[in-house]
């Protein structure tokens, strides 16, 4: 599972800086001018997804590290025994 985010944060920062140029944006309410005009980028839609996995996979990580440590203590307690 965790292999899978790091690989989809992966290709997805290459898929971000492919887009960079593009500068897609979906217009949520248009106005007269340019300036007034509320939109959202295609990139920062992708960046804050990437965002998300990223904290998902940190949390993954910890979690695992946690049991890891859990397991090597619990083991440790049974040696001295």
């Amino acid at each position: 599972m965790l292999q899978i985010i790091n690989k989809t944060i992966e290709y997805g920062l290459y898929f971000l800086v492919f887009l960079l140029p593009v500068q897609t944006r979906w217009i949520i309410k248009p106005e007269a001018s340019e300036y007034l005009t509320i939109s959202l980028y295609g990139t920062d839609i992708l960046l804050i997804g990437l965002l998300i996995l990223f904290i998902v996979s940190l949390f993954l990580k910890q979690r695992i590290t946690n049991q890891e440590l859990r397991i090597k203590n619990y083991e440790f307690k049974n040696l001295n025994s």
